[in-house]
């Protein structure tokens, strides 16, 4: 069930979408194009797979419903798309491959387990853009025996890495020095996902961003999609003190990985830090980013000279 509210709170429409015998619905997104027209995008996953404490997406799917009767609802496995793996490197990229393609030659689907941050969908002329960034949580390891107790030093560390848990590392009824605490460290984004998706819900094409580590204590939206009259998307991220960037047309890569620094226009100015930076499109080829910096800065006069916390607000062109 998906639902859409007035400003005032007040229930504005509602949308009931139920799955095929082996999904489930794991997340949705309701959209209203017009009074008849409504969308809903999401994730889905295998109903076997799920459990209390994991929503394992399979896919993302695609409903349309017009004048509260349901038009369609198409299901796209990413193993269907063509560049949602590349963030692997290549080694990684070609094991799965070869795992998929096996997979659907006996008749099956490789099963999944992905997380994702799914977007509003951007109207690309007739046509629908499907966006989410894919994260997974981050857990560091801390022994409150060690160093101190809990808080205080501690044994820290991803000695699994992706956020995995041991159930015996630090036990001490295996060994270990004491009862090793999980603590949340974050979410971590490995990438996003763009497909172009038709009036009947059909993929045309899909593209992908990877990140650079990307790492975030919430859970909010980090990529900004926009399309442009010669067919072209970009999509543009801000992380530690830079803006990138990734144009692409359909499922080709017209420019990648082009970086434009939040400096400062200060002679002397360095950036030592960037805790925290945003980014949205503001209008033409112009974006605005801004975010808390620590800068240092040995040659400047009385005013700029050693060190100082700023909040920034940047006017960026593409």
């Amino acid at each position: 069930m998906a639902r859409s509210y007035e400003e005032t709170g007040e229930l504005y429409t509602q949308v009931s979408v139920d799955p095929e015998d082996d999904y489930s619905l794991l997340s949705g997104r309701l959209q209203v194009l017009n009074d008849s027209v409504r969308m809903v995008i999401g994730t889905y996953g295998y109903r076997n797979m799920q459990s209390s404490s994991n929503a394992a997406s399979q896919g993302l799917y695609i409903s349309k419903i017009v004048n509260n009767d349901l038009i369609f609802t198409r299901y796209h496995s990413f193993t269907d798309f063509k560049n949602f793996f590349n963030f692997m490197d290549d080694r990684q990229q070609e094991k799965m491959e070869k795992r998929i393609r096996k997979k659907k030659e006996s008749g099956d689907d490789l099963k999944l387990n992905y997380r994702l941050l799914v977007h509003d969908i951007v109207p690309k002329g007739n046509n629908f853009l499907m966006v989410a960034e894919v994260f997974y949580p981050e857990y560091r390891y801390q022994s409150p025996n060690m160093m101190g107790g809990l808080g205080y030093g501690g044994m820290m560390g991803y000695p699994f890495g992706m956020g995995l848990y041991n159930p015996y590392l630090w036990n001490p009824m295996y060994g270990g020095r004491g009862i090793n605490q999980q603590i949340f460290d974050g979410f971590t984004y490995t990438h996003a996902i763009v497909a172009d998706v038709d009036q009947n819900g059909k993929l045309l094409w899909d593209n992908s961003i990877s990140f650079d580590h990307v790492k975030s204590m919430d859970l909010r939206e980090k990529i900004k999609v926009q399309s442009a009259r010669n067919g072209n998307t970009q999509l543009v991220y801000s992380h530690d003190g830079s803006v990138r960037s990734k144009v692409i047309k359909d499922s080709q890569v017209i420019d990648d990985n082009k970086v434009i620094p939040n400096s400062t226009n200060i002679e002397g100015d360095k950036v030592r830090k960037t805790s925290t930076d945003d980014i949205d499109y503001w209008y033409d080829k112009f974006y605005l980013a801004w975010g808390e910096q620590r800068i240092v800065n040995a040659a400047g006069d009385a005013q700029t000279r050693g060190r100082r916390n700023v909040f920034y607000l940047n006017k960026i062109s593409f």
